[in-house]
């Protein structure tokens, strides 16, 4: 009979708190999930949802429900997996020694719809829900040789604009022309195979570029406090291109991984800069910038003229900086247009 006190659901309360190994198991769900996903059987976040619930709290379905029972009847018979063997030893010594056997038992289709309401909540990523603001590959070794790289601090902490801004354009090229594979993926007849493969390669680049800009390698650079050569993880304005090739054919799951903290990031700073991210409807010159972000990150030039600063101490300037001069300004440009519209 199922007891709760003997089973360790061991679920995550919140993004952050899972560990990379959980949040590249999210990822493959999804992906997978994805895949087998088509026109006429959609992706169901439910479903999703329900597979990692089994994943995440160490619990195993061993057979499936009956659907010809009532459905506050219907359960799975399950079983616990253990952290280690040493804790599958523990749990076999107990029952050796005549405590109730408890490694199997029932979950109710109720009970698990319970749980995910309860305790899965900021897993809702349909509604928006993607808070993932730990870096989640804070030491990653990539290629043959095991290349080390080191990932971003806390909430980008350690970028200045340019890497910043380098990292945003290289994700906004990503996102189009990943698009555009999709499109060309969904009308074979009207592209050529040449044509596809090549559309794949650009896809490839521009993450690998991404990737590059926000690991950084070991390099030799000078401290500024000793004026002496140093080794360390710094960031260097041309590594994009650089280290780029260390990243092609980046392994899926991490990168789905990656896209979650990257999107996690943008809404941490859309919500902080609300100016600076807030869409506008611009009509002049068939303008199609969405946000004041967008018109910045494309060119410096704006930004020389309005902070009277060269392009290379702008580049140097740490991003929250700029964002926040950015932000005053869409502020007060959006103030002057509401006195003017009167």
């Amino acid at each position: 009979m199922f007891d709760s006190h003997n089973i360790d659901l061991h679920l995550p309360q919140s993004w952050n708190s899972c560990t990379t190994a959980e949040l590249e198991a999210i990822s493959a769900t999804i992906i997978k999930h994805s895949l087998l996903s088509t026109k006429w059987t959609p992706i169901s976040f439910n479903d999703i949802k329900t597979e990692l619930f089994f994943l995440l709290s160490r619990v195993k379905p061993i057979s499936l429900i009956n659907p010809r029972v009532a459905v506050e009847e219907q359960y799975f018979e399950c079983e616990q997996i253990y952290p280690s063997k040493w804790a599958k030893i523990k749990e076999d010594i107990k029952v050796w020694r005549g405590f109730e056997d408890y490694r199997r038992f029932n979950i109710y289709v109720w009970q698990i719809s319970y749980w995910m309401d309860k305790y899965m909540k900021w897993f809702d990523i349909e509604k928006g829900a993607m808070t993932l603001t730990k870096f989640p590959y804070p030491i990653l070794k990539v290629g043959f040789r095991g290349k080390e790289f080191h990932g971003p601090d806390a909430l980008l902490q350690n970028f200045n604009w340019q890497r910043f801004r380098f990292a945003q354009l290289y994700m906004d090229l990503y996102v189009r022309q990943e698009n555009l594979l999709v499109k060309m993926k969904k009308h074979p007849n009207n592209f050529g195979s040449e044509q596809i493969l090549k559309q794949c390669k650009h896809v490839d680049l521009a993450r690998a570029s991404f990737l590059a800009t926000i690991f950084c390698a070991k390099t030799k650079y000078i401290d500024t406090d000793t004026e002496k050569l140093k080794p360390g993880y710094v960031y260097l304005s041309n590594q994009h291109s650089v280290n780029a090739r260390y990243f092609r054919d980046f392994d899926v799951v991490k990168w789905q991984v990656i896209t979650f903290w990257w999107s996690s990031m943008t809404a941490y700073l859309s919500q902080r800069f609300k100016h600076v991210y807030k869409t506008q409807n611009l009509k002049k010159d068939n303008f199609k910038k969405s946000n004041p972000l967008d018109l910045y990150i494309e060119s410096t030039a704006a930004l020389q003229k309005y902070l009277h600063l060269d392009e290379e101490r702008i580049n140097k300037q740490n991003f929250y900086l700029i964002l926040q001069q950015i932000d005053n300004m869409a502020y007060t440009n959006e103030q002057n247009e509401k006195i003017k519209s009167k």
